[in-house]
Formats: structure tokens, C-alpha cells, sequence
């Protein structure tokens, strides 16, 4: 069975590496194609280049993930919130989809389907 995410651009923005790394290898392994970074500047100059299907954003990267947000947002590019604090999800962004940390991949893959308007499938690829 093809991964529902298969082909999907996104941009995974996470400050801590090690976690940048599993998060990265679990979403190629959905096939979909990552550009991964632990500081939100170099994001912006990537959304420039190329907009992607998703963001994929940790809530707390050197304040600046509500920006990259905003911008996303502006250019009605979904967006799926990554947090290990349990109140770290600001009232503006509340209609997003938010994945407690650490992530639980299967629900993860189900944000991220709904967060994109595609159908839920069962995990696939997950645990």
C-alpha cells in the first residue's frame, strides 16, 4: 500500500537535531520529500525558493516559528505544530493541528492527512 503522503514537499523546522534527524527519516520514510532545519532563518529563504505542501513546525525555535507561521499562513500553506509543552500553543494559531512531543508518529501521519484535506488511512509505516 502507497503512503497517502507520498510526494508531499515539506518543510520541518526543529531546533533539536536529534530530533530534526528521526523526524526527517520518518516522513521520507512516508515518501515525502523534506528540507529539514534546526534555526527558522534559512526557512524563509526556502519558502521564497520553493513553497512547500506543509510546514512542519516546533512551537519553541528561538521565537521566531509564529513568524515562519505568519508567512506560511499568508501563502495558505497548511501547517502542523509540533510542541513539548503542553501550553505552548498560542491562542492565534489554535485551529491548527497541534502533535504533542514527543510525537506519536501514527497520529503525526493523521494531522498531517487532515492538516493537507486528504482522507485518514490507517498508519502506515508507523509505531
Amino acid at each position: 500500500m502507497t503512503s497517502a503522503l507520498r510526494g508531499v514537499d515539506v518543510l520541518l523546522l526543529e531546533d533539536e537535531s536529534l530530533v530534526l534527524m528521526s523526524t526527517q527519516e520518518v516522513l521520507e520514510g512516508w515518501g515525502c520529500s523534506v528540507r529539514g532545519f534546526t534555526h527558522p532563518d534559512p526557512c524563509f529563504a526556502a519558502v521564497e525558493e520553493r513553497l512547500p505542501d506543509i510546514g512542519v513546525l516546533d512551537v519553541k525555535v528561538n521565537g521566531h516559528s509564529y513568524d515562519l507561521a505568519e508567512l506560511l499562513d499568508q501563502r495558505s500553506v497548511p501547517i502542523v505544530f509540533l510542541t513539548a509543552y503542553e501550553k505552548a500553543h498560542s491562542r492565534r494559531w489554535s485551529n491548527h493541528p497541534l502533535c504533542q512531543k514527543p510525537c506519536v508518529w501514527s497520529e503525526l501521519q493523521q494531522l498531517m492527512l487532515k492538516a493537507l484535506k486528504r482522507p485518514a488511512q490507517p498508519p502506515q509505516g508507523v509505531r
